[in-house]
């Protein structure tokens, strides 16, 4: 792997994945469609229909209902957002906030329908992605200055390499805060120990390159002999399904993870192209290299906003 991309890599820590999103259709990336990447602190522009529709869709005398269904990305326009096609004939400015914030907007056109993935980037990120997959590569539909829209499942992403990330965790919770959410500091080390180092995003160290798949199950590895039991009280979202069921080592596919002292509104994402261990007192991922270019990294998420249980087993 090129040194540059290793050093960019070791920027992403822990960031927010999608699990599979339509229909409950497995498939070898967590969205595999189009996307939607822009830099912290910039506006996605008015995009044409045409940029996401595979086939010229017409939109005279037609209605265009859009609206963004889960993620905190807004539209700047105000008011209605389902709109006659004479005033609606792209889609209006849509402002992400949040490192490797995800949303999804929802087109219906004339009968057609796409759903795009909206991700927010680091700065430097699309710079990454143009190093990483060239400016015209397969994929790639449009690449600006500070955004760029890709087409996932074009993408030649058959590369096993990967980017390891290890860090004593406390979670990062600053970035949900005015979201309503407790922004409390919870430890990953087991509930008798309060002395565990916090986790700093700064801080948080890349230990090595790895090996990982772009293709599914996302993992997690437990270094615990008993995840689920007194002290611990791990649980987890399983693969594709919505229910809970308790940890259990020594591993697990996984869509994401709970733990009872975190209470409701806290889980850990697991997206299909990374696995995540967990230790006691410290946690590492696997991330495979060119999905985290798409924001495909291990995030903190209010489980409940994105349509998973909202709360852990007790």
């Amino acid at each position: 792997m090129p040194e540059k991309l290793i050093t960019i890599l070791t920027l992403l820590v822990f960031g927010i994945t999608p699990s599979v999103f339509a229909d409950n259709e497995t498939t070898r990336m967590d969205h595999y469609g189009k996307t939607i990447l822009v830099e912290q602190g910039n506006i996605i522009p008015a995009l044409s229909f045409d940029l996401f529709f595979d086939e010229y869709v017409e939109v005279d005398s037609h209605r265009v209902d859009m609206k963004i269904m889960k993620g905190n990305a807004s539209f700047l326009t105000e008011g209605q957002l389902t709109q006659s096609s004479e005033k609606n004939d792209q889609i209006p400015e849509i402002l992400s906030n949040g490192i490797y914030s995800e949303s999804f907007l929802k087109i219906k056109l004339n009968k057609k329908k796409v759903i795009i993935r909206i991700v927010t980037l680091p700065k430097g990120g699309i710079e990454n992605i143009s190093a990483y997959f060239g400016e015209y590569g397969p994929g790639i539909i449009e690449l600006k200055q500070y955004y760029a829209i890709v087409d996932e499942s074009k993408l030649d992403i058959n590369d096993d390499s990967g980017i390891s990330q290890q860090s004593s965790l406390k979670e990062d919770m600053s970035r949900f805060q005015g979201n309503g959410i407790n922004t409390d500091n919870r430890i990953f080390g087991s509930e008798k120990d309060d002395n565990i180092p916090g986790f700093d995003k700064e801080s948080a160290e890349t230990t090595d390159v790895c090996i990982r798949s772009p293709f599914g199950p996302g993992i997690v590895n437990w270094n615990i002999a008993d995840p689920s039991g007194p002290g611990w009280k791990y649980s987890v979202k399983p693969e594709n399904s919505t229910p809970l069921i308790w940890a259990a080592a020594p591993s697990q596919a996984i869509d994401g993870v709970y733990r009872s002292s975190w209470g409701c509104g806290y889980a850990l994402k697991v997206p299909d192209s990374c696995t995540l261990t967990i230790n006691d007192g410290s946690a590492s991922s696997c991330c495979n290299a060119a999905m985290a270019q798409l924001g495909y990294v291990v995030e903190w998420v209010n489980p409940g906003s994105i349509g998973w249980v909202n709360c852990p087993l007790y």
